[in-house]
């Protein structure tokens, strides 16, 4: 997951490396050290709307955390 940089060329390169990959995440705000916390919050967003959670989720309500 990566917030946007300054230069507009970085963030061209990232899109066309995350479009290539797949695996890549770009969220809306300048990435800096400052937002971790904002980045920590907006990778739990990304999880929970996209399912990834899911497996963990049924392991806990099943009560075996594994």
């Amino acid at each position: 997951m990566f917030g946007q940089h300054a230069r507009k060329e970085v963030n061209l390169e990232l899109k066309k490396e995350a479009e290539f990959f797949g695996d890549i995440v770009i969220v809306p705000y300048m990435d800096n050290y400052d937002l971790v916390v904002l980045k920590t919050v907006a990778i739990c967003e990304y999880g929970v709307s996209n399912d990834l959670f899911q497996d963990f989720e049924n392991k806990l309500f099943l009560g075996k955390v594994i």
